[in-house]
Protein backbone atom coordinates (compact mmCIF):
# COMPACT_ATOMS: atom_id res chain seq x y z
CA UNK A 1 0.00 0.00 0.00
CA UNK A 2 2.86 2.53 -1.32
CA UNK A 3 1.81 5.98 -0.95
CA UNK A 4 0.69 7.92 -4.52
CA UNK A 5 1.35 11.56 -5.30
CA UNK A 6 -2.37 11.88 -4.44
CA UNK A 7 -1.97 10.45 -1.19
CA UNK A 8 0.41 13.13 -0.76
CA UNK A 9 -1.55 15.65 -2.42
CA UNK A 10 -4.34 14.58 -0.04
CA UNK A 11 -2.47 14.49 2.91
CA UNK A 12 -1.03 18.33 2.09
CA UNK A 13 -4.19 19.61 1.43
CA UNK A 14 -5.56 18.84 4.99
CA UNK A 15 -2.64 20.57 6.32
CA UNK A 16 -3.35 23.85 4.53
CA UNK A 17 -0.20 23.36 2.64
CA UNK A 18 -1.73 23.80 -1.11
CA UNK A 19 0.92 24.74 -3.20
CA UNK A 20 2.35 21.25 -2.28
CA UNK A 21 -0.87 19.83 -2.62
CA UNK A 22 -1.20 21.42 -6.45
CA UNK A 23 2.68 19.98 -7.20
CA UNK A 24 1.40 16.27 -6.16
CA UNK A 25 -2.11 16.30 -7.65
CA UNK A 26 -0.33 17.63 -10.93
CA UNK A 27 2.16 14.43 -10.71
CA UNK A 28 -0.70 12.67 -10.28
CA UNK A 29 -2.70 13.79 -13.19
CA UNK A 30 0.66 13.25 -15.17
CA UNK A 31 0.70 9.38 -14.53
CA UNK A 32 -2.76 8.65 -16.44
CA UNK A 33 -5.27 6.56 -15.79
CA UNK A 34 -7.90 6.22 -12.84
CA UNK A 35 -5.49 8.24 -10.41
CA UNK A 36 -5.24 10.80 -13.04
CA UNK A 37 -9.24 11.46 -12.61
CA UNK A 38 -9.30 11.05 -9.42
CA UNK A 39 -6.37 13.96 -8.80
CA UNK A 40 -8.07 16.11 -10.84
CA UNK A 41 -11.32 15.84 -9.07
CA UNK A 42 -9.24 16.88 -5.68
CA UNK A 43 -7.66 19.31 -7.43
CA UNK A 44 -11.16 20.89 -8.92
CA UNK A 45 -11.86 21.13 -5.01
CA UNK A 46 -8.82 22.91 -4.21
CA UNK A 47 -9.05 25.22 -7.06
CA UNK A 48 -12.14 26.34 -5.76
CA UNK A 49 -11.17 26.61 -1.98
CA UNK A 50 -8.40 28.84 -3.31
CA UNK A 51 -10.95 31.00 -5.73
CA UNK A 52 -9.46 29.76 -8.67
CA UNK A 53 -12.57 29.02 -10.12
CA UNK A 54 -11.44 29.22 -13.79
CA UNK A 55 -8.93 26.72 -12.98
CA UNK A 56 -11.41 24.85 -11.36
CA UNK A 57 -14.17 24.87 -14.00
CA UNK A 58 -11.93 23.42 -16.34
CA UNK A 59 -10.68 20.92 -14.23
CA UNK A 60 -14.43 19.80 -14.00
CA UNK A 61 -14.96 20.50 -17.89
CA UNK A 62 -12.13 17.81 -18.43
CA UNK A 63 -13.81 14.92 -15.92
CA UNK A 64 -17.10 15.78 -17.62
CA UNK A 65 -15.74 14.85 -21.24
CA UNK A 66 -13.75 11.75 -19.88
CA UNK A 67 -16.35 10.58 -17.63
CA UNK A 68 -19.72 11.39 -18.97
CA UNK A 69 -21.95 9.32 -17.47
CA UNK A 70 -21.12 10.53 -14.09
CA UNK A 71 -22.79 13.02 -12.56
CA UNK A 72 -21.11 14.83 -9.62
CA UNK A 73 -18.63 16.66 -11.92
CA UNK A 74 -21.31 18.37 -13.92
CA UNK A 75 -23.03 19.47 -10.44
CA UNK A 76 -20.48 20.90 -9.17
CA UNK A 77 -19.52 22.59 -12.28
CA UNK A 78 -22.74 24.19 -11.92
CA UNK A 79 -22.32 25.00 -8.71
CA UNK A 80 -18.77 26.44 -9.22
CA UNK A 81 -20.69 29.11 -11.75
CA UNK A 82 -23.09 29.82 -9.06
CA UNK A 83 -20.67 30.85 -6.89
CA UNK A 84 -18.84 33.58 -9.50
CA UNK A 85 -22.12 34.91 -10.13
CA UNK A 86 -22.81 33.17 -13.06
CA UNK A 87 -26.45 31.83 -12.08
CA UNK A 88 -27.89 31.17 -15.40
CA UNK A 89 -24.91 29.83 -16.98
CA UNK A 90 -25.18 27.34 -13.77
CA UNK A 91 -28.87 26.60 -14.44
CA UNK A 92 -28.49 25.76 -18.00
CA UNK A 93 -25.64 23.41 -17.02
CA UNK A 94 -28.18 21.68 -13.99
CA UNK A 95 -30.88 21.22 -16.50
CA UNK A 96 -29.56 18.25 -18.25
CA UNK A 97 -29.00 16.17 -15.05
CA UNK A 98 -32.18 17.14 -13.19
CA UNK A 99 -34.22 16.52 -16.19
CA UNK A 100 -32.19 12.82 -16.12
CA UNK A 101 -32.44 12.24 -12.55
CA UNK A 102 -34.87 14.42 -10.55
CA UNK A 103 -33.57 12.85 -7.20
CA UNK A 104 -29.80 13.50 -7.93
CA UNK A 105 -29.38 14.59 -4.00
CA UNK A 106 -26.17 17.08 -5.05
CA UNK A 107 -28.74 18.24 -8.25
CA UNK A 108 -31.65 19.16 -6.00
CA UNK A 109 -29.38 20.65 -3.10
CA UNK A 110 -28.18 23.10 -6.06
CA UNK A 111 -31.78 23.96 -7.12
CA UNK A 112 -32.91 24.77 -3.73
CA UNK A 113 -30.04 27.41 -3.53
CA UNK A 114 -30.44 28.69 -6.87
CA UNK A 115 -33.89 29.36 -5.43
CA UNK A 116 -32.62 31.23 -2.22
CA UNK A 117 -30.11 33.12 -4.66
CA UNK A 118 -33.33 34.55 -6.60
CA UNK A 119 -35.55 35.05 -3.30
CA UNK A 120 -37.59 32.47 -4.01
CA UNK A 121 -37.00 30.72 -1.20
CA UNK A 122 -35.88 32.29 1.89
CA UNK A 123 -34.55 30.69 4.63
CA UNK A 124 -36.58 29.64 7.41
CA UNK A 125 -36.20 31.49 10.70
CA UNK A 126 -35.71 30.39 14.21
CA UNK A 127 -37.81 31.68 16.69
CA UNK A 128 -35.97 32.63 19.64
CA UNK A 129 -37.56 34.67 22.61
CA UNK A 130 -36.46 38.67 21.87
CA UNK A 131 -35.02 39.02 25.39
CA UNK A 132 -31.99 36.11 24.36
CA UNK A 133 -28.79 37.88 24.91
CA UNK A 134 -26.64 35.20 23.67
CA UNK A 135 -28.48 34.76 20.34
CA UNK A 136 -25.75 34.86 17.70
CA UNK A 137 -26.36 37.47 14.81
CA UNK A 138 -24.54 37.95 11.95
CA UNK A 139 -21.91 38.64 11.74
CA UNK A 140 -20.46 38.30 15.59
CA UNK A 141 -17.72 40.53 14.68
CA UNK A 142 -16.25 42.46 11.62
CA UNK A 143 -13.63 40.40 10.14
CA UNK A 144 -15.83 37.54 10.80
CA UNK A 145 -18.10 39.00 8.25
CA UNK A 146 -15.70 39.62 5.48
CA UNK A 147 -14.84 36.21 6.19
CA UNK A 148 -18.28 34.67 5.74
CA UNK A 149 -18.82 36.50 2.49
CA UNK A 150 -15.44 35.04 1.30
CA UNK A 151 -15.89 32.27 -1.04
CA UNK A 152 -12.69 30.45 -0.64
CA UNK A 153 -13.02 30.44 3.13
CA UNK A 154 -15.42 27.55 2.09
CA UNK A 155 -15.32 24.16 1.71
CA UNK A 156 -11.99 24.67 3.52
CA UNK A 157 -13.11 25.79 7.08
CA UNK A 158 -16.23 25.06 8.30
CA UNK A 159 -19.49 25.83 7.53
CA UNK A 160 -21.20 29.42 9.15
CA UNK A 161 -23.92 27.80 10.74
CA UNK A 162 -21.40 25.19 12.52
CA UNK A 163 -19.19 28.65 13.65
CA UNK A 164 -22.44 30.10 15.18
CA UNK A 165 -23.10 26.91 17.30
CA UNK A 166 -19.48 26.88 18.37
CA UNK A 167 -19.87 30.48 19.79
CA UNK A 168 -23.25 29.75 20.92
CA UNK A 169 -22.05 26.92 22.61
CA UNK A 170 -18.98 28.68 24.30
CA UNK A 171 -21.40 31.73 25.14
CA UNK A 172 -23.61 28.90 27.41
CA UNK A 173 -21.10 26.97 29.58
CA UNK A 174 -18.68 29.71 29.77
CA UNK A 175 -15.28 27.18 29.63
CA UNK A 176 -12.38 28.64 31.16
CA UNK A 177 -10.12 27.07 28.64
CA UNK A 178 -10.72 26.03 25.17
CA UNK A 179 -7.87 24.03 23.01
CA UNK A 180 -8.63 24.55 19.18
CA UNK A 181 -7.08 21.34 17.18
CA UNK A 182 -6.92 21.97 13.96
CA UNK A 183 -6.91 25.53 12.75
CA UNK A 184 -6.42 26.64 9.06
CA UNK A 185 -7.38 30.22 8.30
CA UNK A 186 -8.64 30.70 11.51
CA UNK A 187 -12.37 31.19 11.09
CA UNK A 188 -13.80 28.78 13.80
CA UNK A 189 -10.58 30.18 15.73
CA UNK A 190 -12.65 33.33 15.52
CA UNK A 191 -15.77 32.12 16.59
CA UNK A 192 -14.35 30.57 19.87
CA UNK A 193 -12.18 33.67 20.79
CA UNK A 194 -15.29 36.20 20.03
CA UNK A 195 -17.46 34.16 22.50
CA UNK A 196 -15.11 34.23 25.09
CA UNK A 197 -14.39 37.71 24.82
CA UNK A 198 -17.99 38.46 24.90
CA UNK A 199 -18.07 36.06 28.02
CA UNK A 200 -15.67 38.11 29.65
CA UNK A 201 -12.34 35.58 30.48
CA UNK A 202 -11.15 32.58 29.23
CA UNK A 203 -8.87 31.71 26.78
CA UNK A 204 -7.98 29.72 23.16
CA UNK A 205 -5.26 27.48 23.13
CA UNK A 206 -4.78 26.64 19.42
CA UNK A 207 -2.70 23.96 17.82
CA UNK A 208 -1.87 23.56 13.99
CA UNK A 209 0.81 22.85 11.79
CA UNK A 210 0.79 26.21 10.48
CA UNK A 211 2.62 24.98 6.88
CA UNK A 212 3.18 27.47 4.14
CA UNK A 213 -0.13 28.10 2.05
CA UNK A 214 -0.81 29.86 -0.95
CA UNK A 215 -4.31 31.06 0.81
CA UNK A 216 -4.56 34.89 0.49
CA UNK A 217 -7.10 36.37 2.75
CA UNK A 218 -9.34 38.75 1.56
CA UNK A 219 -8.98 40.78 5.13
CA UNK A 220 -7.13 44.24 4.19
CA UNK A 221 -3.74 44.22 5.30
CA UNK A 222 -3.54 40.31 6.46
CA UNK A 223 -0.65 38.49 4.88
CA UNK A 224 1.86 35.96 5.43
CA UNK A 225 2.18 32.38 6.42
CA UNK A 226 -0.79 30.68 7.76
CA UNK A 227 0.16 31.41 11.31
CA UNK A 228 0.56 34.96 10.45
CA UNK A 229 -2.65 35.08 8.93
CA UNK A 230 -4.43 33.49 11.90
CA UNK A 231 -2.63 35.65 14.17
CA UNK A 232 -3.56 39.00 11.63
CA UNK A 233 -7.08 37.75 11.62
CA UNK A 234 -7.38 37.49 15.31
CA UNK A 235 -5.57 40.96 15.80
CA UNK A 236 -7.80 42.84 13.33
CA UNK A 237 -10.56 41.32 15.19
CA UNK A 238 -9.39 42.72 18.32
CA UNK A 239 -9.31 39.10 19.64
CA UNK A 240 -5.08 38.48 19.84
CA UNK A 241 -5.52 38.95 23.72
CA UNK A 242 -7.83 35.77 23.79
CA UNK A 243 -5.80 33.04 22.00
CA UNK A 244 -2.62 31.71 21.67
CA UNK A 245 -1.70 29.96 18.40
CA UNK A 246 1.00 26.98 18.60
CA UNK A 247 2.95 25.37 15.65
CA UNK A 248 3.45 21.86 15.40
CA UNK A 249 2.14 18.09 15.55
CA UNK A 250 -1.09 18.82 17.90
CA UNK A 251 -0.64 15.83 19.92
CA UNK A 252 2.80 16.37 20.94
CA UNK A 253 2.87 19.91 20.70
CA UNK A 254 0.27 19.75 22.77
CA UNK A 255 1.43 17.88 25.67
CA UNK A 256 5.06 19.67 25.37
CA UNK A 257 2.77 22.96 26.22
CA UNK A 258 0.66 21.09 28.85
CA UNK A 259 3.15 18.37 30.19
CA UNK A 260 0.60 18.02 33.86
CA UNK A 261 -1.69 15.75 32.86
CA UNK A 262 -4.09 17.06 34.89
CA UNK A 263 -8.14 18.31 34.89
CA UNK A 264 -7.84 21.68 33.06
CA UNK A 265 -9.54 21.66 29.31
CA UNK A 266 -13.25 22.39 29.38
CA UNK A 267 -13.35 22.53 26.31
CA UNK A 268 -11.97 20.76 23.24
CA UNK A 269 -12.51 21.45 19.30
CA UNK A 270 -10.66 18.15 17.69
CA UNK A 271 -10.57 19.24 13.96
CA UNK A 272 -7.23 18.06 12.43
CA UNK A 273 -5.91 14.77 11.37
CA UNK A 274 -8.79 13.20 10.62
CA UNK A 275 -6.67 9.63 9.84
CA UNK A 276 -7.63 6.73 12.61
CA UNK A 277 -4.34 7.23 14.16
CA UNK A 278 -3.86 10.84 14.17
CA UNK A 279 -7.48 11.46 15.42
CA UNK A 280 -6.62 8.72 18.03
CA UNK A 281 -3.43 10.48 19.28
CA UNK A 282 -5.04 13.62 19.92
CA UNK A 283 -7.46 12.27 21.42
CA UNK A 284 -4.95 10.47 23.99
CA UNK A 285 -3.46 13.70 24.51
CA UNK A 286 -6.76 15.58 25.08
CA UNK A 287 -8.26 13.27 27.49
CA UNK A 288 -5.66 13.42 30.09
CA UNK A 289 -6.41 16.89 30.37
CA UNK A 290 -10.03 17.27 30.09
CA UNK A 291 -12.19 18.51 33.30
CA UNK A 292 -14.96 16.95 34.53
CA UNK A 293 -17.63 17.70 32.64
CA UNK A 294 -15.63 18.91 29.82
CA UNK A 295 -16.99 18.86 26.44
CA UNK A 296 -14.46 17.62 23.58
CA UNK A 297 -16.46 18.62 20.08
CA UNK A 298 -15.09 16.35 17.00
CA UNK A 299 -15.64 17.48 13.28
CA UNK A 300 -16.45 15.26 10.36
CA UNK A 301 -18.21 12.37 11.54
CA UNK A 302 -19.82 11.57 8.80
CA UNK A 303 -17.49 9.54 6.56
CA UNK A 304 -19.43 9.41 3.65
CA UNK A 305 -19.39 13.17 3.41
CA UNK A 306 -16.21 13.72 4.96
CA UNK A 307 -14.26 11.32 3.82
CA UNK A 308 -12.20 10.25 6.98
CA UNK A 309 -13.06 7.61 9.14
CA UNK A 310 -10.57 8.81 12.60
CA UNK A 311 -13.86 10.48 13.90
CA UNK A 312 -16.04 7.83 13.20
CA UNK A 313 -13.93 5.88 14.69
CA UNK A 314 -13.47 7.40 17.82
CA UNK A 315 -16.49 7.75 18.58
CA UNK A 316 -17.80 3.95 18.13
CA UNK A 317 -14.68 2.82 20.20
CA UNK A 318 -15.84 5.74 23.19
CA UNK A 319 -19.44 3.68 23.53
CA UNK A 320 -17.43 0.08 23.08
CA UNK A 321 -14.36 0.82 25.32
CA UNK A 322 -15.32 3.82 27.79
CA UNK A 323 -19.42 4.22 28.14
CA UNK A 324 -19.36 4.56 31.71
CA UNK A 325 -16.94 7.81 31.57
CA UNK A 326 -18.14 9.32 28.27
CA UNK A 327 -21.36 10.32 26.89
CA UNK A 328 -20.90 10.60 22.91
CA UNK A 329 -23.60 12.04 20.83
CA UNK A 330 -23.07 12.72 16.55
CA UNK A 331 -25.08 15.52 15.15
CA UNK A 332 -25.74 16.49 11.89
CA UNK A 333 -24.94 19.59 10.34
CA UNK A 334 -25.96 21.58 7.88
CA UNK A 335 -23.09 20.62 5.06
CA UNK A 336 -23.73 17.33 5.79
CA UNK A 337 -20.09 16.56 7.66
CA UNK A 338 -21.36 15.93 10.85
CA UNK A 339 -20.41 17.21 14.35
CA UNK A 340 -19.94 14.69 17.77
CA UNK A 341 -19.93 15.80 21.02
CA UNK A 342 -18.38 13.88 23.88
CA UNK A 343 -18.59 15.09 27.15
CA UNK A 344 -16.72 13.35 30.80
CA UNK A 345 -19.05 12.13 33.23
CA UNK A 346 -16.70 9.83 34.65
CA UNK A 347 -12.80 9.71 35.85
CA UNK A 348 -11.98 9.27 32.20
CA UNK A 349 -9.80 7.45 30.43
CA UNK A 350 -7.23 8.46 27.84
CA UNK A 351 -8.77 5.91 25.17
CA UNK A 352 -6.35 2.68 25.62
CA UNK A 353 -7.59 0.52 22.49
CA UNK A 354 -5.11 0.10 19.62
CA UNK A 355 -5.71 0.75 15.99
CA UNK A 356 -5.46 -2.79 14.49
CA UNK A 357 -4.82 -4.15 10.73
CA UNK A 358 -8.45 -4.44 10.45
CA UNK A 359 -9.20 -0.92 10.88
CA UNK A 360 -6.05 0.24 8.68
CA UNK A 361 -7.15 -1.58 5.78
CA UNK A 362 -10.61 -0.69 5.74
CA UNK A 363 -9.77 2.48 6.07
CA UNK A 364 -7.17 2.64 3.33
CA UNK A 365 -10.26 0.79 1.22
CA UNK A 366 -12.92 3.71 2.45
CA UNK A 367 -10.70 6.41 1.05
CA UNK A 368 -10.16 4.59 -3.07
CA UNK A 369 -14.02 4.26 -2.35
CA UNK A 370 -15.04 7.77 -2.04
CA UNK A 371 -12.07 8.94 -5.06
CA UNK A 372 -13.89 7.04 -7.01
CA UNK A 373 -16.84 8.47 -6.20
CA UNK A 374 -15.59 11.81 -6.39
CA UNK A 375 -14.54 11.60 -9.49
Amino acid sequence: MGETPLDQGIRAARLGNFEEALRQYERAIASGGDLALAARGHRAWLFRTLGQYDCALEDYRLLMEAQPQHEEPLVRYAETLLQLGRADESLRALAPILHANPLNPLATDLLIRHQEYRGLRPAAEVCLPSADTLHARPPLNRILGILEQDPTSYPGSSCRELGVWLHALVRLTRPRTVVEIGTLFGQSTLYLAQALEENGSGHLCSFDLFEHTSYRSPVPGVTGAMIDIVRGHLEAAGLAHRATLHAGDSSSTLIRQFPDAIASFDMVLIDGDHHIDGCLKDWQAVAARLAPNGLVLLHDTNPERSGWLGPRHLIENLRRHAAEDYVALDLPTPDGFGIGIIQKVGTGCAGTWKVSLREQLAEWFHDRRLRGRRT
